[in-house]
């Protein structure tokens, strides 16, 4: 799982490729879980060093089996809320993608879509916890302003090759040119705006 991602990461178009025959919605939750797991990590790491600090200041009385307890509840809180939304909020995307994709001749499968665009969501996930192990060893030296300058380069880089792999993996997954596969990118996110402006001015219309 996590040679693929790296081979998503490095040669793109060609693992889209080999992948697609591979399509399965387990693989897709398997991407989702390790997101989550990402997120959980980084969110413990935030809260270690937020209870570092309380001790340091004198504000922190709570046991330290009392912290880990906490802690750990916690993280199996985050983690759940991190994967259930994720799924809701990914399929609930792929589902408009995928009917914005079948009316611009769009050959591939929901399956083949929903899968491929979570291996980059794997990436993410993975860029994530490099981020997350980039701020702990920099934090180590305290050097909190370089912490934060590394992390937004990296966020940055990782947003942008981002949307070239999620370009990479619908153009894979419907066989479809560039201006019908930005297409796909775009009208769903321009579908989702526009609703939420009519919902704010039905809303204003029935407060009035």
């Amino acid at each position: 799982m996590i040679g693929t991602l790296f081979k998503v990461l490095t040669k793109p178009t060609e693992t889209f490729a080999e992948q697609k025959a591979n399509s399965s919605y387990l693989g897709v939750f398997k991407n989702l879980a390790l997101l989550g797991l990402a997120v959980t990590i980084l969110g413990a790491a935030i809260a270690t060093v937020a209870s570092s600090f309380m001790s340091l200041t004198g504000m922190q009385n709570t046991p330290l089996s009392g912290i880990a307890a906490a802690g750990a509840f916690a993280a199996g809180l985050l983690f759940a809320i991190v994967f259930v939304g994720t799924s809701v909020a990914f399929f609930i995307s792929n589902a408009i993608q995928f009917a914005v994709a079948r009316m611009l001749k769009g050959q591939g499968t929901f399956k083949q879509q929903a899968y491929l665009s979570s291996l980059v969501v794997g990436v993410q996930a993975l860029a994530l916890l490099a981020i997350t192990a980039i701020a702990g060893a920099t934090l180590l030296f305290n050097q909190s302003f370089l912490t934060i300058a590394v992390a937004l380069i990296v966020a940055v880089i990782v947003g942008l090759y981002s949307l070239y792999l999620n370009y990479r993996a619908l153009s894979e997954a419907h066989g479809t040119d560039t201006l019908a596969t930005i297409g796909i990118m775009i009208l769903p996110g321009l579908v989702m705006y526009m609703l939420q402006i009519l919902l704010a001015l039905v809303v204003f219309v029935l407060r009035r």
